[in-house]
């Protein structure tokens, strides 16, 4: 089964072969060239968006076993090039080498992300997004993960909105306290929110 076109607010399943019609039977392919190909380019695609990483990332990301990922990853080898981050060898496409060590790192930048945000979903181990002391603080249980407050591309706390009376009214739950210029970024990303919605903002730090 694969997912069908929502109804409303339910969601709903089909049944492969007749949703993907001729494109479900390259699944049986002997040889398994068009799955190998669809690896290849899935993890190509992969690694331009989220990259470094590397094949333990990779299978986290997109729920396939090592096995499974591993002739991708073979196929891409001479396309790939390891860097070390924190002791880690971590992969690149070698065409993205020097756009990667040259880009703004973004420093002395805050921001709200939503729950879900894919920048908390593209790695194993995201101990380069947030202390350890604090991982059950946003990912959660039931597959739940909370929206957040980055500085600097690190996880500094959590963040909630609601509507009341006509305006909105920002939560902001920082793990640590943090530097007045820091608070300051934070609450104006929690007034773009307001500006975003048309609506007045007030803001209340825990």
């Amino acid at each position: 089964m694969c997912f069908g076109p929502s109804r409303g607010n339910e969601t709903t399943f089909v049944r492969v072969d007749r949703w993907l019609g001729e494109c479900a039977s390259a699944g049986a392919n002997p040889d398994k060239t068009a799955q190998d190909e669809a690896c290849a380019e899935l993890l190509s695609r992969y690694l331009r968006a989220y990259g470094p990483a590397d094949l333990r990332d990779y299978c986290a990301w997109s729920g396939l076993r090592a096995g499974e990922a591993d002739g991708a990853w073979k196929a891409l080898r001479d396309e790939l090039v390891a860097i070390n981050v924190d002791g880690r060898s971590l992969y690149l496409l070698s065409e993205d080498v020097d756009e990667f060590m040259e880009r703004d790192t973004g420093r002395n930048v805050a921001r709200l992300l939503p729950n879900f945000d894919s920048y908390l979903l593209a790695h194993k181990d995201k101990t380069h997004l947030v202390c350890e002391d604090y991982y059950k603080e946003i990912f959660r249980s039931a597959g739940w993960i909370a929206p957040v407050m980055l500085y600097e591309g690190c996880v500094v706390g959590t963040w909630s909105y609601r509507r009341k009376g006509g305006r909105i009214q920002v939560e902001l739950v920082p793990f640590e306290p943090l530097l007045p210029d820091v608070r300051g970024m934070t609450e104006e990303e929690a007034h773009n929110l307001g500006r975003f919605l048309n609506m007045e903002c007030d803001i209340l730090w825990r």
